[in-house]
């Protein structure tokens, strides 16, 4: 005989209905809110974020982190945003607010102005402040996967697809399609602290009165970061990834300061330039870190390897840097990075790899197999292979099978230092027109040529060139 217990089903309808209530909440939790700032708006949307008084941004500050959707729409131009934009915002520090991260949160800039506001800060008001985007912003948490897109409209200051304070800013976007960013810089992920890595950056058209970075960090390494321009104007430097290390950190000397950027990219192939070009930009003035007693607890080291450039189309004011390094008492390499330049003007130098430190404490600096190809375009400066100032250059290539440059080129070049070399470094010319002179192997050291070692030239009979020095 069959036993029914007739209070089973009821048990499990419970549980069910349960299970589905928790997850509708879950699911309505996690789809954000979508706010749109228009012609209409009242002030009321407004609030006080990050202290900057009457800011756009989701209605409910601290659950709304994750899936926002903010759009500013002001076809009217009346309603101008007198401070930020915030597609999610959490600050845990100092409140009974546990950290959180800010994730998959968008912030589309249609029409409109965002302009300066003030800012409230123990009961004063300070003008001038605000007029930022970002898609979003954690103070104590990570910004991940958050994206800002500007198809129109103006932004004062400057904008950002994610940005944390103490943790990684990754995988954020920013792409541009028009309007104008009137002060200061468009910047996929940027972190005080943190880690940038996996930043899309892609600029269509519009106006950007400074930068463009993929990845932006202080403290952190910047890593796998993709920068695109096909059109527009931007008034100063494209980095793909850019470590700053502008700090002298106290601390004991287990602590790891490094400064990596690696394998960051730069598309360019279209748009007018006003500054460099960086794959990967790695540099400041903090070499030492301190122990607890305040004196020097170790070397730390500025890597800039594995960048890329590519060049199509545009106009390039300044130089095209594969890997830049530029700290002052450090181990300091630029290796690995790669230019490929097929069309568009560079008005500037171009060097694969560029390690600019001043000092070599250990002999360990280098610029070393690096790789620069240029089939077509116009290069105005002087073009290398790899670059060390006080370091080797080592295995590096430069080809050229095309195009117009004025001034020498260089497979590899030391500027200092007697027991640094510029060895194995070739130069291969099939094309085009060198109207300098083309070195395999160059050493700037008072005129050391035992210090070029190795290197090589191949000049095929279609090329135009100058003059020729293996070195």
């Amino acid at each position: 005989m069959k036993r029914y217990n007739t209070k089973r089903p009821t048990q499990l309808s419970l549980s069910a209905l349960s299970l589905a209530l928790v997850s509708a909440l879950g699911s309505a939790a996690s789809a954000g809110e979508t706010i749109v700032w228009d012609g209409n708006s009242p002030a009321t949307m407004l609030k006080t974020i990050n202290f900057v008084n009457k800011s756009l941004g989701p209605k409910d500050l601290i659950n709304s982190i994750d899936g926002n959707n903010i759009t500013v729409n002001d076809t009217t131009g009346t309603k101008p945003i007198k401070a930020d934009v915030y597609g999610a915002y959490s600050y845990g520090k100092g409140t009974s607010t546990p950290p959180e991260n800010v994730t998959n949160n968008t912030v589309t800039i249609q029409s409109g102005k965002i302009i300066r506001g003030t800012v409230t800060i123990a009961g004063v008001v300070y003008p001038d402040k605000g007029g930022y985007v970002y898609g979003g912003y954690a103070r104590d948490g990570a910004a991940l996967k958050n994206r800002t897109i500007i198809n129109g409209g103006e932004i004062e200051v400057g904008a950002y697809g994610g940005r944390s304070h103490d943790f990684d800013a990754s995988e954020n976007t920013l792409k541009m399609t028009g309007g104008a960013i009137n002060t200061f810089d468009a910047i996929g992920g940027s972190s005080e602290k943190g880690h940038t890595d996996k930043n899309i950056v892609t600029i269509v058209d519009g106006a950007i009165k400074r930068g463009v970075t993929g990845g932006y960090t202080v403290e952190g390494n910047a890593r796998d970061n993709v920068v695109t321009i096909n059109g527009g104007t931007i008034g100063e430097d494209v980095m793909g990834g850019d470590a700053a290390r502008q700090l002298v950190y106290t601390h004991k000397s287990t602590v790891n300061y490094d400064s990596y950027t690696i394998n960051n990219t730069v598309n360019i192939n279209g748009g007018i330039i006003g500054g460099n070009v960086y794959g990967g930009h790695s540099g400041g003035n903090n070499e030492f870190g301190k122990d607890e007693n305040n004196k020097p607890a170790k070397l730390h080291a500025d890597f800039s390897n594995n960048n890329k450039v590519n060049i199509t189309k545009g106009s390039i004011t300044g130089s095209v840097i594969g890997g830049y390094t530029q700290l002052t008492t450090s181990q300091s390499q630029t290796n690995n990075n790669v230019i490929n330049i097929s069309g568009g003007t560079v008005r500037g130098a171009v060097w694969g790899g560029l390690d600019f430190s001043t000092s070599n404490p250990n002999n360990l600096n280098e610029s070393k197999e690096n790789k620069v190809s240029i089939s077509d375009g116009a290069v105005t400066g002087r073009v290398y292979g790899g670059y060390s100032n006080l370091g080797n250059a080592i295995g590096n290539t430069l080809t050229i099978t095309g195009g117009t440059l004025d001034s020498s080129v260089y497979g590899g070049n030391i500027a200092n230092g007697t027991e640094n070399k510029a060895e194995l470094n070739k130069v291969e010319v099939s094309g085009g027109e060198v109207k300098g002179s083309v070195y395999g192997g160059f050493s700037e050291s008072d005129g050391i040529k035992s210090n070029t070692i190795s290197n090589s030239v191949l000049i095929s009979d279609k090329a135009n060139v100058q003059k020729v020095y293996g070195g």
